[in-house]
């Protein structure tokens, strides 16, 4: 990708540099991640899993959204989550 598109894309994205390493060596990965999927890969304290937990007994299914505003993701992307939502659910009744 070039030009525009590829500054737009930078600026949603977040570039990890992470090492893996097996028996047969070592290695980076390079994972770019979205304010989105940062705020569920990138949970992982105790803290965080009650407070999903917490999230899930009070808000059902709706937890997700409720942690996403939370974690500060834009709100058109929690618009987006909860239009597809609520087509799935349309769907299956």
């Amino acid at each position: 990708m070039a030009g525009p598109s590829r500054s737009l894309f930078d600026a949603w994205s977040t570039f990890y540099d992470l090492p893996l390493v097996q028996r047969l060596g070592r290695r980076m990965i390079s994972f770019r991640l979205g304010a989105v999927a940062l705020a569920f890969l990138g949970v992982s304290g105790q803290r965080d899993r009650a407070r999903i937990d917490a999230l899930a007994k009070e808000y059902g299914d709706g937890w997700i959204s409720v942690w996403m505003k939370e974690r500060k993701v834009e709100t058109s992307w929690i618009d987006y989550y909860e239009g597809v939502r609520q087509h799935e659910i349309q769907m299956a009744s």
